[in-house]
C-alpha cells in the first residue's frame, strides 16, 4: 500500500488502496465491504471513499467502518479539492488506520473517451493509489491474465498491485487463472 508525506497537495501518510475492475457488476462493492468490515474486526480505524457520486455504496461503507463515507469525483472536484476531502476524511476524529476507496464502473471509464476525467483511474493517481483490480473470472483462466496485462499497460501512471478473482467456480479454477495472471503480469 502506499506511503507519503502529508501536504496540501499529497495524499497522506496512511495506507491505502483502490478497489477497482473492468465493469460494473464485477464485484467490487462486495469485496470492498468484505475488506472493510476485515480490518474493522481486527480493530483497525477504516475511512472509505466512494469515486463519483453514490449515496448507496456509501451509507454501506458508513454503517460496517462507523466513519462517514467519503465522494471523490474528478469530474465536479479539482486536485486540490480531492486531496483536501481525502486528507480531512483521514484525520477526523481520532484519525484512520488505512484508506479502502471503492471504485465506479470500470478504471479508465470517465466522461471524455480520450481522458481520464471522473474516472477511478483519476483518482488513483491523484492519490497515489495502488489499485486492487477485480476479475469477474467466471469461465476464463488464461484470458484473465490479457485482461491485467492490458490494464496493467494502459496507463503506466495507475499501478495494478493486485487481483481478486471473483466468481471462482472451484481451487483447480482459482489456481490455473492465479498462475496465469502472475506469470504473464507479475501481478499477484
Amino acid at each position: 500500500m502506499s506511503h507519503s508525506k502529508q501536504s496540501g497537495t499529497e495524499a497522506g501518510s496512511i495506507p491505502r488502496v483502490l478497489i477497482s475492475a473492468d465493469r460494473s457488476s464485477s464485484g467490487k462493492t462486495t469485496i470492498s465491504m468484505g475488506l472493510m468490515a476485515a480490518l474493522v474486526s481486527r480493530g483497525y480505524k477504516v475511512q472509505s471513499f466512494k469515486v463519483a457520486l453514490d449515496y448507496i455504496d456509501p451509507s454501506y461503507h458508513t454503517e460496517i467502518t462507523g466513519r462517514f463515507c467519503r465522494n471523490l469525483d474528478g469530474y465536479l472536484m479539482d486536485e486540490e479539492g480531492i486531496l483536501d476531502v481525502y486528507s480531512h476524511a483521514c484525520e477526523t476524529g481520532d484519525g484512520a488506520d488505512i484508506a479502502i476507496i471503492e471504485g465506479v464502473r470500470g478504471l479508465y471509464e470517465g466522461f471524455e473517451s480520450l481522458s481520464d476525467l471522473g474516472s477511478t483511474a483519476q483518482i488513483a493517481k491523484i492519490l497515489k493509489c495502488p489499485v486492487v483490480f477485480v476479475i469477474n473470472a467466471r469461465s476464463i483462466t488464461r484470458s484473465s491474465a490479457a485482461l491485467i496485462s492490458g490494464y496493467k499497460n494502459f496507463d503506466p501512471d495507475v499501478e495494478i498491485a493486485g487481483v481478486v478473482l471473483n466468481n471462482i467456480g472451484g481451487r483447480r479454477h482459482a489456481e490455473k487463472a492465479k498462475e496465469a495472471i502472475e506469470y504473464y503480469t507479475g501481478v499477484p
